[in-house]
């Protein structure tokens, strides 16, 4: 039985400086923690007055006990379980703890008790809740701060509908009471009662589509009397507030209106009524505080704190004014969409909005030392799909709303406040304030924003807006304010905002900027200008014929800045300097710079080989000057030297080995010439060979794929390669060989699979020596194989021979006997699941191997017929789901006995006493899965037939009649009628519209395919209409007795078939 004072030494020890004791420590209490009695000791030392460290060691050391040995019904439950006596007496000695002046202890003791509510609450425990709600209503800050703790817990702990809804039905009311006595609770305790609100919101909403009427209930009774309160608290005036109580109103108010954007995106309908209300009262918020965030954030003399993030709940955490202001802005954004606010943004709101907008992403005095102190952080947040959460960003969010809901009206409106700004600080500069460019740069940021730039270049095409104000900017207001000493921010922005705007400007002023930009990347100029002109000379790339002349400067300027820039800066350098080499297609290049250029990208490669982000922006560059018409001269520089770094770092530095290999590859995809020039292969194929062998599956994903696009690039160069051992195309199969063994990991399937399918369809005879070898080899790989893209990869092969040499391969598998291997237990992978008893059942879940024995021997068409069949509807790839139905179809019109009549897994077998009992893996151990056995010929036919169902593209002329399917709805999903109503006015159909621009017609939605395949035939042939013709020729002539294959069919089936029979 272990003392009091044993646990605390090893708890102590844990925490020791020394490995040894550490670990000998830890072991000891890994021994006793099963033990009841110790739980029973930890708990008692987290309610001690011992050191805050050992009490924190204990209860860290008690959630462990917890999740492991309280209750069957936790997930990781290992027995032995506590006594209910021991239970009972850590439940009441740990919700002492919830009292305890630290606020650690009252913290992690919240996590083990919600832990335990998860099982005990409320059977085992039912005044856990009472005991909650008298301590959060006993006044005491501390006792407070513990309940909410443990009901935030419980909350967020995915309780069930009816756990969750009688706990909010009680603990809401006490939050409210809490959240309106301000006389008696701090602000950060009223925050915190706001904050497990919301989160009362999120659970209910997670509930609400399998419990409609509860929560419908639910949430009319709760949500108006909190709306109500909020509207009250948020009509006073937050200005006092800035300097009482450490902040402490204030972040009662960020929560408020966090909670705000929470119900606006849950339960929306809700707002309704205090729609205007809340938008006013949000707007005034904003013009309050802006005084003290501009004489203490904006000018050189404030003392402003730094603005935390939005969101803290520490008591001894400082709140300020600018820390409401982005969870203002974001619900603002959201309110822009709403339906009552329409008549209020037409009459004059969306010029209010813009004006409030433009002071507050002002650039504070901190925003402008971190940015010139990190000038990587200023690019990552200068980024237009930066990730960072500020003030700035979220006012920039707000404008694009208004861009792209009042098109009209905001271009005009934002041209006035850019207008105003401009002459309020050419005043200020008037006086000499220091701080006078500000303005200009915040009205700046929002014109040069790509966003809103986009929206102002179409007002301004469909004649919605006039271009005199731009253009006034570019030729009168900017360039003296550049040319200004100690305004490096404003004077990035001014040539960011050029970059954008460039085509409106006559040829000779955009040709100005342009000579403007690159005096300043020329110059001495700061950091935040240099990087800025970069981002200004990439928006120029995209004007061909004006940058063009430029072409060579550019790039000599640029250069420099590979080797001084790092992480986020060098980045935005190369791809700019991408852009620039890819005008004209690199015509444009001497031989020599191309060579210098190509030089100097290795060198920054070898300081940066780690960071695979860089390697991927690189491997474009390389890929760009490829494609030039210096790619002789480019891989003269570049392709020994990577060779050599991916030879010889293969074994000992992987790492490293890895990024020459992309480089090699982007080489390879950027040469356009009939080859890869004489000698390549020679360079490339020992490095190759080298890093194939490797442990390290990068890096052999990274060879193969090397050497797949040398393959389909220069492959008669590559069968032509000769060594003293072997030729090019021996060291190509060796190199599956090795692939191949079942030693190796299933991993690079795929790798493979495009590997195999290019050499068949570029080596041409060449392989006709050693295919029967190859294809043998596949058949036996695939026999144990358990992973999808393995299986593919090993199957398309096949499919694709098929099309030429069906008479070849089918006397080959046929006559080829395969040993099955156990594949061990999995998910659905096709290995062999299932038996071949012949009885018309096949017994085990597919990928197990239930119900035969290892080493049973099948044929090769079996084995491929059977795995092929059970795991073709998951293949991926436009190409690859073309082949493998064309290789159904021939395997079909082969008329062989021994391929109609295999046995394929057929549907699924539901027994009478699993009937709607979930099979997870441990039960499906001792109630295997069961499908029932058909012939080839009808599974064929099966999944042909699927495919057709699912495909989308029907062949020209074919009318495709829309099947209206009967379903049962839920009587229940009309209670959210209004709900969903509001919610679409959020998100309509048409904001998804850029996923159909991102997906082309022809491989919508998930090609894999290279170039090469997308080219093939099979990829341009209308596949609809060949399996229609295919299925009515063999209807019509009775193929493999196809009037009976018919009867096998499902009615849905037979309706396909009859679309294809019109058809």
């Amino acid at each position: 039985m272990p003392t009091m004072s044993e646990i605390s030494n090893i708890l102590y020890g844990t925490m020791s400086s020394d490995p040894r004791t550490r670990i000998e420590s830890e072991l000891s209490l890994t021994r006793a923690l099963p033990n009841p009695q110790t739980a029973l000791l930890l708990s008692q030392l987290c309610a001690s007055e011992e050191d805050i460290a050992l009490r924190q060691s204990a209860i860290i050391s008690l959630k462990k006990y917890v999740r492991e040995h309280w209750s069957q019904t936790l997930d990781g439950f290992k027995p032995p379980a506590a006594s209910q006596e021991i239970q009972q007496q850590i439940r009441q000695t740990l919700f002492i703890c919830l009292s305890d002046n630290q606020q650690k202890i009252r913290s992690l003791t919240a996590a083990v008790i919600s832990t335990i509510a998860r099982s005990d609450f409320p059977s085992k425990w039912p005044t856990l809740l009472d005991q909650l709600l008298a301590l959060m209503s006993s006044g005491d800050p501390a006792k407070v701060h513990g309940s909410m703790t443990v009901l935030s817990e419980l909350v967020r702990s995915e309780l069930g509908e009816d756990q969750t809804v009688p706990l909010l039905q009680r603990m809401l009311p006490v939050l409210l009471s809490v959240l309106g006595a301000g006389q008696v609770h701090s602000g950060h305790t009223r925050a915190r009662a706001v904050a497990v609100f919301a989160e009362c919101l999120r659970a209910l909403e997670m509930l609400k589509a399998e419990y409609p009427k509860q929560i419908k209930t639910a949430t009319e009774q709760i949500l108006p009397t909190w709306l109500e309160a909020f509207v009250v608290l948020l009509r006073s005036d937050p200005v006092p507030e800035i300097d009482k109580d450490a902040g402490g109103d204030l972040a009662m108010r960020c929560q408020i209106f966090m909670t705000l954007s929470t119900i606006m995106w849950t339960f929306p309908r809700f707002l309704a009524p205090s729609t205007q209300e809340l938008f006013a009262l949000s707007l005034s918020h904003l013009h309050a505080l802006y005084p003290n965030f501009h004489d203490e954030y904006l000018l050189s003399s404030g003392t402003g704190l730094e603005i935390p993030v939005p969101g803290f709940l520490d008591d001894d955490s400082v709140a300020c004014g600018p820390q409401l202001v982005s969870p203002i802005l974001d619900f603002m954004a959201g309110q822009v969409r709403a339906r009552g606010m329409k008549q209020w943004f037409e009459q004059g709101g969306v010029g209010d909005v813009l004006a409030v907008v433009v002071r507050w992403i002002q650039m504070t005095t901190d925003d402008e030392d971190a940015w010139m102190g990190d000038i990587n952080l200023f690019v990552n947040d200068e980024d237009d799909d930066a990730d960072t959460y500020s003030i700035r960003l979220s006012g920039l969010e707000l404008v694009d709303e208004l861009f792209e809901h009042f098109a009209a009206l905001a271009p005009r409106a934002l041209a006035e406040t850019v207008q105003q700004s401009i002459q309020a600080a050419q005043a200020e500069q008037a006086a000499g304030k220091t701080e006078w460019w500000k303005p200009i740069e915040a009205a700046l940021a929002i014109l040069a924003n790509k966003p809103c730039a986009d929206a102002l270049l179409i007002a301004l095409d469909d004649a919605h807006l006039s271009s005199d104000l731009l253009l006034h900017l570019l030729r009168d207001v900017l360039p003296p304010l550049c040319a200004i000493q100690g305004t490096p921010f404003l004077q990035g922005r001014a040539l960011i905002f050029a970059g954008r705007y460039h085509r409106l400007a006559e040829e000779g002023l955009a040709r100005e900027w342009i000579n403007a930009t690159l005096l300043v990347l020329e110059s001495e100029a700061q950091p935040v200008a240099k990087v800025s002109a970069v981002r200004a000379i990439q928006t120029y790339s995209y004007n061909a014929p004006l940058t063009l002349p430029f072409g060579e400067r550019i790039t000599r300027v640029l250069a420099p800045l590979l080797t001084q820039s790092t992480e986020d800066t060098l980045t935005q350098v190369l791809e700019t300097l991408n852009a620039v080499v890819k005008l004209q297609d690199g015509e444009w290049m001497t031989e020599a710079l191309a060579g210098e250029l190509a030089a100097g990208l290795l060198r920054v490669l070898d300081e940066n080989a780690k960071d695979m982000i860089f390697v991927s922006v690189l491997s474009n560059m390389f890929e760009t000057l490829a494609s030039s018409p210096h790619y002789l001269t480019v891989i003269r520089h570049t392709l020994p030297p990577l060779a050599q770094s991916a030879a010889s770092n293969a074994l000992p530095n992987p790492h490293l080995s890895v990024p020459a290999l992309e480089l090699i590859t982007s080489l390879v995809k950027g040469c356009k010439g009939e080859g890869l020039g004489q000698g390549f292969v020679d360079v490339i194929m020992p490095a190759i060979g080298a890093c194939v062998v490797a442990e390290d599956r990068d890096l052999v994903g990274s060879a193969v794929a090397c050497l797949t696009h040398i393959v389909r690039k220069d492959c008669p160069q590559l069968l032509a390669y000769r060594t003293a051992q072997s030729t090019g195309l021996d060291q190509v199969l060796q190199i599956l060989s090795h692939l191949l063994s079942p030693q190796e990991s299933e991993s690079g399937g795929l790798w493979i699979g495009d590997l195999l399918i290019h050499l068949l369809r570029r080596a041409g005879e060449s392989l006709i020596p050693v295919l029967p070898g190859l294809l043998v080899s596949l058949v036996h790989r695939l026999a144990g194989v358990r992973t999808i893209p393995f299986i593919q990869s090993l199957v398309i092969p096949f499919a694709y021979l098929l099309q030429s040499e069906r008479a070849f391969v089918l006397e080959l598998l046929g006559k080829t006997p395969v040993r099955i291997l156990p594949t061990g237990s999995g998910v659905r992978t096709g290995g062999m699941g299932g038996s071949w008893t012949g009885t018309g059942m096949a017994t085990g879940a597919q990928g197990q191997g239930q119900g035969q024995e290892a080493g049973e021997v099948r044929t090769g068409l079996e084995v491929l017929i059977r795995i092929w069949t059970e795991n073709c509807d998951s293949f991926q790839g436009h190409w690859a789901t073309r082949i493998s139905d064309l290789g159904l179809c021939q395997l079909f019109l082969s008329a062989r006995p021994e391929v109609l009549e295999a046995p394929c897994q057929g549907s699924l077998i539901v027994r009478p006493e699993l009937e709607g009992v979930i099979i997870t893996r441990s039960k499906s151990k001792t109630a295997p899965i069961e499908y029932t056995t058909i012939p080839f010929k009808v599974k064929a036919i099966k999944l042909i037939l699927g495919d057709i169902t699912s495909d989308t593209e029907p062949a020209p002329g074919v009318s495709v009649p829309n099947l209206k399917l009967d379903l049962e709805e839920e009587e229940d999903d009309e209670e959210w009628a209004d709900e969903e109503t509001v919610f679409q006015d959020r998100v309509r159909d048409d904001e998804f519209g850029f996923l159909s621009e991102a997906w082309g017609d022809d491989d919508f939605p998930d090609d894999m395919d290279d170039e090469d395949l997308k080219e093939d035939p099979v990829s341009k042939m209308d596949m609809q209409a060949y399996l229609f013709a295919f299925l009515r020729d063999c209807a019509r002539n009775n193929t493999n007795d196809f009037a009976r294959i018919v009867d096998e069919l499902n009615v849905e089936e037979q309706m396909t078939l009859q679309r294809a029979m019109q058809g």
